[in-house]
C-alpha cells in the first residue's frame, strides 16, 4: 500500500468510496441517486483541482483507491457545509486542516488508521498546526480518532450534510505533530 497525492482522475473512485460509506441508508440513497451524486461529483473535482496538495489516498499495488482525505483549510473551528464550493470556505492562510472528505473501503479500522496517522503528515506540508473533524454518524472513524488521541472541541453542533438537510455533529480536533 502506498500514499499519493489525488487527482481528477481519481474522482470516480472517491465517489464510489462516499456512496458505500455513508449514502447507502435508504432514507439517504434516494437523496444519493436523484442529484447527491452529481453535487458531490462536482464538490470533490472542484477540491482535487484547486487544491490537490491538500487531497491524498491510500492505494493498493493494483493502484485501487482504498481511502481518500481532502483537507480544505479554515482560520476558526467550525462546520462547513458538505456541499460547498471551494472558494466559499478556503482560507489560503488558515492554519486548521479541516476534513471535507474522509472515505475508506469497507469501513476498516486498519485503514482508517493509517488514513488518519498520514493526515498529520499531510496537515503539516500545507502550514497547518491543527486538524479539525466534523463527525455525524461514521463510527469507524470516529474511534480511530479517539485512539489517536483526537478530542471533542465542540458538540452539539448542527452540520449541513447537504442542502437545507441539517444533522447533529461533533468537531473532534488534535494538534499537528512534528515528526
Amino acid at each position: 500500500m502506498k500514499f499519493r497525492q489525488l487527482s481528477t482522475k481519481d474522482s470516480e473512485d472517491i465517489l464510489k468510496l462516499e456512496e458505500e460509506m455513508y449514502w447507502l441508508g435508504k432514507k439517504w440513497h434516494t437523496l444519493w441517486k436523484e442529484e447527491g451524486e452529481q453535487k458531490f461529483r462536482e464538490s470533490i473535482n472542484d477540491y482535487l483541482t484547486n487544491f490537490p496538495s491538500g487531497c491524498f489516498g491510500l492505494f493498493d499495488e493494483r493502484e485501487q483507491l482504498l481511502g481518500a482525505i481532502i483537507f480544505t483549510k479554515l482560520s476558526t473551528i467550525k462546520t462547513i457545509p458538505y456541499i460547498h464550493r471551494f472558494d466559499d470556505y478556503f482560507e489560503k492562510e488558515g492554519g486548521i486542516a479541516y476534513v471535507q472528505i474522509f472515505v475508506i473501503k469497507d469501513n476498516s479500522n486498519e485503514l482508517a488508521e493509517r488514513m488518519y496517522r498520514q493526515a498529520n503528515k499531510i496537515a503539516k506540508n500545507i502550514n497547518c498546526n491543527r486538524i479539525s473533524v466534523v463527525i455525524y454518524s461514521s463510527p469507524v472513524e470516529e474511534s480511530i480518532l479517539k485512539k489517536l488521541g483526537y478530542t471533542i472541541e465542540q458538540d452539539n453542533l448542527k452540520w449541513e450534510i447537504y442542502l437545507n438537510k441539517f444533522v447533529d455533529c461533533k468537531i473532534y480536533t488534535i494538534e499537528v505533530k512534528n515528526g
